[in-house]
């Protein structure tokens, strides 16, 4: 992803972008974001189970962030 972002400067400012709307919710990114986050952290619960690693706790970002 550096030479991505190295090769074309004005990535850097979509990549902001996009994050800023993730954050806030909104737009296509935000919708995406919405149905992969939670398919990655399933995935990860499942690896972390089969390798036998239990989590006491798995706070939520947003629970924190205001």
């Amino acid at each position: 992803m550096t030479r991505f972002y190295e090769e074309d400067k004005t990535r850097l400012a979509l990549r902001g972008e996009t994050l800023h709307s993730i954050e806030a919710g909104h737009g296509a990114a935000a919708e995406m974001a919405g149905a992969v986050a939670p398919a990655v952290v399933r995935c990860h619960l499942r690896t972390m189970e089969r390798l036998g690693i239990e989590y006491d706790l798995l706070p939520a970002k947003a629970k924190f962030c205001t």
